[in-house]
């Protein structure tokens, strides 16, 4: 057996440690998803020095390791050059996944494999969320999620693991994999909302018609009417299994947008917009939001905003980083028609992160460089 088949089977275990690693530690190892990529680099550091691989970097990849640079270079003026150190190597981490997801991935089965590994990482904060709803162990406000995790970030991860799942249920050639990622996806929807999450409530909105509108096109009438149908079915079922106090909080979300401050996030995103305009340029250096929140607002929060993280940390220059990777995402979309069924995913995560600081987070450079790795293959299935 080849060493790049033993690695691409670490980079699947890197994958599924992806979208729980952050809040579970496990005895001894720690962080998985550190020891496993650790490995993961360490092999294949050995085998490109053995002649045997060469690394491939995709456009996305580029743009993730310049942000990872400019991050690195901020630690000669930010407010804290230790959190921008720390914020700039998990950039660099994310850059370094996706060259090794472009090298190792060689075949669009892989890629398919990929996207079923991170989907069953998922399953893994599943089944620890319906635990903690099965033993009625909830916050105050009846949100059910497990300790060490928080329960925005599960529900937008739940969601946009969700629409991937049911991408691969479009587009796989096997009935019974089809159905069992149909059923996936359904309970990772109904994990969200058991998160309690509105933003996780606001995403699913938007990943299920952007799928819907994709899948179909050109339906006929009675085939829509079945879809709407099954969909109202699913929801009284959804509504009678959540407690009553669950639905109630996700049923505020209107006075919140409307007259609330969205839980105290459009005042750190007005920080954010100030520090921004006092330093348009450089920011005020990665990881040093909550440094800048403390003192405008009092307490130190992360943006809760990706997008102005990155703009009041890194400045414009930072921003048109992250930009030119989300363009190269959407680039695809127009290149290879096959990959519109990740779409939805893909507006999960960005929607989602226009409520979480995520630009260092893993999933989020992994599930933006996926319709990428479609197009290298020209196929996906």
């Amino acid at each position: 057996m080849r060493p790049v088949i033993k690695l691409r089977h670490l980079l699947y275990l890197v994958l599924f440690c992806v979208p729980w690693a952050a809040g579970i530690e496990l005895p001894v190892v720690g962080n998985s998803l550190k020891l496993a990529f650790a490995v993961l680099l360490g092999g294949y550091a050995l085998v490109a020095l053995a002649g045997r691989s060469r690394p491939s970097v995709p456009g996305i990849g580029w743009w993730a390791g310049a942000l990872a640079a400019w991050s690195l270079v901020s630690c000669f003026w930010a407010i804290s050059p230790e959190d921008a150190l720390t914020k700039a190597v998990s950039l660099a981490q994310c850059a370094l996944l996706l060259i090794l997801l472009r090298t190792l991935l060689s075949s669009s089965s892989y890629t398919m494999n990929a996207c079923l590994a991170l989907i069953a990482g998922g399953l893994v904060t599943l089944a620890l969320t319906l635990n903690q709803f099965g033993a009625s162990e909830h916050l105050g406000d009846y949100r059910y999620f497990p300790e060490g995790f928080d329960p925005n970030e599960l529900a937008v991860s739940f969601s946009t693991l969700a629409m991937l799942s049911f991408a691969i249920a479009t587009v796989h050639e096997s009935r019974i994999s089809r159905l069992f990622c149909w059923l996936i996806g359904i309970g990772l929807l109904v994990g969200t909302l058991f998160t309690g999450s509105r933003t996780g409530l606001i995403v699913i909105g938007v990943g299920i018609l952007t799928h819907l509108a994709i899948a179909l096109r050109g339906a006929k009438v009675s085939v829509i009417v079945g879809v709407a149908v099954g969909l109202f079915a699913l929801v009284a079922v959804i509504a009678n299994i959540l407690p009553e106090e669950t639905i109630a909080r996700l049923s505020s979300i209107e006075g919140e947008v409307q007259g609330g401050t969205l839980n105290q996030r459009s005042s750190l995103w007005q920080v954010g917009i100030n520090s921004f305009l006092n330093h348009p340029f450089f920011g005020v250096g990665s990881g040093s939001f909550p440094r800048i929140s403390e003192r405008d607002y009092g307490i130190a929060f992360v943006a809760h905003n990706t997008f102005i993280s990155v703009l009041a940390e890194l400045g414009v220059i930072g921003l048109l980083l992250l930009l030119a990777a989300v363009t190269s995402c959407f680039r695809t979309f127009f290149v290879e028609r096959q990959t519109l069924v990740m779409l939805p995913a893909v507006l999960c995560l960005l929607v989602g992160a226009l409520g979480l600081t995520w630009e260092h987070r893993p999933i989020f450079w992994v599930v933006l460089a996926l319709p990428c790795l479609v197009v290298a293959r020209r196929r996906f299935g």
